[in-house]
């Protein structure tokens, strides 16, 4: 996610998340529900967008932890934390791919983790199989509550608007055909999936481990 180093404070803009993303990622803050004093693991948070919405979630007793590999979008999700003073945020920077390497390292104990939450980041990996791998790690000693929203292909977009939203995927690195969600329905025997933007965007959320 190199093309992400350098992004910090723009990224916001240039990705046109208040007129495309925002209601997504409420959308999907809706399905993960409220979890009152939980701790939930915000993979690749970037700038930390999904931080006020999963503050609300996890309520004053709460834990949000921030992964994400760019110290840029670190420094601008730090920013968002102060001025909106945002307490019981965590931020680490660390590979999102090596979820149960990162935590330890600042002190978060794997076994308190209740949900992790990948929104739009799983596609920009070269390979999420690790990922999924560490997901199935932490579902193996109790159920765990997964949330993930990821781009796809806009076939049922109107017309005029697949070939900006192709231009979107491609230009922020995404692989449109990577299906990130499936992944997890496989996994979640109560996995929610839904499909907005014509496809363009598609959020699931399940309990891993609970079976």
């Amino acid at each position: 996610m190199s093309r992400y180093d350098h992004a910090g404070a723009l990224y916001d803009l240039v990705s046109l998340e208040p007129f495309l993303y925002r209601r997504p990622r409420r959308r999907l803050m809706e399905l993960l529900g409220p979890m009152p004093g939980g701790t939930v693991v915000d993979v690749g948070c970037g700038t930390g967008l999904n931080f006020p919405g999963l503050r609300q979630l996890v309520g004053a007793g709460g834990t949000v932890v921030g992964i994400d590999s760019s110290e840029n979008m670190l420094a601008a999700a730090r920013r968002r934390v102060r001025r909106a003073r945002l307490d019981g945020v965590r931020i680490i920077r660390g590979d999102a791919a090596d979820l149960l390497g990162v935590l330890p390292t600042d002190g978060v104990d794997v076994d308190t983790v209740d949900a992790v939450v990948a929104a739009f980041v799983l596609s920009l990996l070269p390979d999420d199989a690790p990922f999924w791998s560490a997901v199935d790690e932490l579902a193996a000693r109790r159920p765990r509550r997964v949330a993930m929203c990821d781009v796809g292909p806009p076939l049922d977009a109107a017309a005029p608007l697949r070939p900006l939203l192709r231009l979107l995927g491609r230009l922020g690195g995404a692989d449109p055909d990577r299906q990130p969600w499936d992944v997890l329905i496989a996994r979640a025997g109560d996995a929610r999936h839904e499909i907005v933007l014509g496809g363009h965007v598609h959020l699931a959320v399940g309990s891993v481990g609970d079976r």
